[in-house]
């Protein structure tokens, strides 16, 4: 086990959705987002439990059938406004001792990123190994860059995100960026309750591409993740 600690999956996976209706269940290849998430960690050979935390009694049934420990999340965790941090904040309460007394490795998989796979969890377990580190992000390389970027100030005008100079370079001259692509993040539960929040700043990236990044979050999300589901298994 690495770093001999507990490792626990976390699967956020509420009933409803404000964008698309019953998103969670919603399938690819006749599978649920929920159990290909659940699948990703439970072939993942580091992690030694799985949690799904709903809010939906579909889902529920779901989760049982398939093995995994039941999260029951409450109504304030599972509205449109809450966020990822509110939901760990809670199942961190809920749970308590059981979540083990070595400070385990809490590994949050988002159910909307249908493309993260057992391989991607392995990998980024032994990226953490050969870094030394507890702590990794998944990211994928922006295709627009930030440093051009800008915003409107109170009046309407234009104004640099960043820095002025910026914007007239050419994009080739600036640095890459990332972003967290929302499919992996791993942490110890005592660094994520120094701050109530994904500890972010100084984890160790995992790299994904643009195609396995895929967030469903509308229609079209889901038509494309069709489409690349199709291409790959097809």
């Amino acid at each position: 086990m690495y770093y001999e600690r507990e490792v626990i999956a976390l699967i956020p996976a509420r009933g409803g959705s404000k964008g698309v209706p019953r998103k969670n269940l919603l399938t690819l290849g006749g599978i649920s987002l929920v159990e290909l998430a659940f699948k990703s960690a439970k072939s993942c050979e580091v992690v030694d439990s799985i949690y799904i935390s709903t809010d939906d009694k579909e889902i529920c049934d779901l989760a049982l059938r398939l093995g995994a420990n039941v999260h029951s999340r409450s109504a304030s965790s599972s509205n449109d406004s809450s966020t990822a941090a509110d939901l760990v904040q809670e199942f961190i309460r809920d749970l308590g001792k059981h979540l083990g007394e070595k400070d385990p490795l809490l590994v949050y998989l988002q159910p909307t990123s249908p493309f993260r796979n057992w391989q991607h969890l392995d990998n980024a377990f032994k990226a953490l190994e050969i870094g030394n580190s507890l702590r990794s992000v998944s990211v994928v390389e922006d295709v627009q860059t930030p440093f051009k970027s800008v915003r409107l100030d109170s009046m309407g005008r234009i104004l640099p995100l960043l820095q002025n100079n910026d914007l007239s370079q050419n994009r080739q001259d600036l640095p890459k960026t990332y972003r967290p692509n929302g499919a992996i993040y791993i942490f110890p539960l005592s660094t994520f309750l120094e701050g109530n929040a994904f500890p972010i700043e100084g984890s160790t990236p995992f790299m994904m591409s643009i195609e396995d990044s895929l967030d469903i979050d509308s229609y079209a999300d889901l038509a494309r993740a069709n489409e690349i589901w199709e291409r790959r298994n097809g």
